[in-house]
């Protein structure tokens, strides 16, 4: 008998931590699978999805995109700004950076703004622009459509503007997703980071996962090959905030792109060609977002770029600022020899600083020809010769 009650003993001893072990596992689905909201009818997700869109009337984001992988060494990052009102604003900044020049010092930033008919891109590095005229009715110009921000959040705002897809049918915004009959409601909610989620599916081309919790937010979304369906790729929002009643936006989106050549033939089992990292910023929505976001206003000194056979002149006066901050830039960034202490300039020093007057001398004498040459250019169009 003790030896029995000895065994039974040490039975139990091992059978309590298993248990507990067991117990621990299962109570964080137990609990999400508490959470689990009164699934709707698949009607009723479209429905409300839509509902929740047409609630942001207006929105202004600022955001930067930083590639984590081992090719990125100097730090190179996207930074864009991103708004839209309804019925037919948009305005887009996007400009580039890193560790060694800021976002607003890259030479090559551009500009997009839309509002009513016409469209304006400008170049504020160079104090050029092209305002042409752009039908309200008309997609947005250029790849303005295939901004991050429109595919990861869904947002649109823009009503009397097409809503951005493929040609195969495969919508970018949500509100065109709750819409479209290509896409259907998935009959089980799926569980994401402890979030229950409807799932919305275009078959083997679009599928994504929506928040009803949080204002139907995008939380994830996966994109498909056309031709063999395997997964290219995917994007993963977190950090969730409420920027107004109902409205809710993430702080982050990981994005990711799989190498179709690495599946398999099922299609499944795909490695991760590369990720990147959105940060979002200064959310706005709605009342929040002013209208003179949308009204353009040219820098002193710029160019007006028209079509050809009309003038292209000096839309506003001024500029010299310009070329002062210019020299500045190019002092900052060309870092010339030093010579030591005690000692006069070396020749290699001599013929830098010469090689660099030249080029900035260079470089303002061809701004100001490039002045003449349109005052010229404007002055022949307006005498009629």
């Amino acid at each position: 008998m003790p030896s029995n009650r000895v065994t039974m003993l040490a039975a139990s001893m091992l059978v309590a931590p298993v248990c507990a072990l067991m117990c621990m596992v299962a109570k964080p689905s137990l609990a999400a699978e508490a959470r689990r909201p009164v699934a709707l009818p698949a009607q009723g997700v479209k429905v409300q999805l839509q509902q929740a869109m047409a609630r942001i009337r207006a929105w202004s984001l600022e955001y930067e995109v930083l590639r984590e992988d081992g090719e990125n060494r100097n730090g190179v990052y996207i930074r864009k700004a991103v708004a839209a009102k309804d019925p037919d604003c948009f305005f887009l900044w996007a400009a580039k950076g890193s560790r060694d020049y800021d976002w607003r010092d890259d030479p090559f930033q551009q500009r997009l703004t839309v509002r009513g008919a016409r469209a304006v891109t400008e170049w504020p590095f160079n104090r050029e622009f092209n305002e042409f005229a752009h039908p309200v009715g008309a997609q947005l110009p250029g790849t303005a459509v295939n901004d991050i921000v429109l595919v990861s959040l869904g947002w649109w705002s823009l009503s009397k503007r097409p809503s951005p897809a493929t040609s195969d049918g495969v919508e970018t915004v949500l509100s065109a997703v709750a819409r479209s009959p290509k896409y259907s409601v998935l009959p089980d909610m799926a569980d994401v980071e402890g979030r229950w989620c409807y799932v919305l599916e275009y078959p083997g081309r679009d599928r994504i996962w929506v928040d009803p919790e949080r204002g139907y937010a995008m939380a994830k979304r996966e994109r498909y090959n056309a031709q063999n369906g395997t997964l290219i790729q995917r994007f993963i929002s977190s950090g969730h905030s409420e920027v107004e009643r109902g409205i809710w936006a993430p702080a982050r989106i990981r994005r990711v792109w799989f190498d179709p050549r690495g599946a398999d033939s099922t299609g499944a089992t795909q490695p991760a060609a590369r990720e990147a990292m959105t940060v979002l910023k200064n959310v706005s929505v709605n009342d929040r977002v002013p209208d003179t976001l949308f009204v353009f206003e040219a820098l002193p000194g710029s160019l007006r770029f028209s079509p050809p056979g009309q003038s292209a002149d000096q839309a506003v006066p001024g500029g010299s600022d310009h070329l002062d901050r210019l020299a500045a830039w190019i002092h900052e960034q060309v870092v010339l020899p030093q010579p030591a202490a005690g000692e006069g300039p070396t020749v290699e020093a001599v013929i830098e600083y010469v090689v660099i007057n030249v080029c900035v001398l260079g470089g303002i004498i061809a701004y100001l020809r490039r002045r003449a040459r349109y005052a010229m250019l404007r002055d022949s169009v307006r005498s009629g010769v």
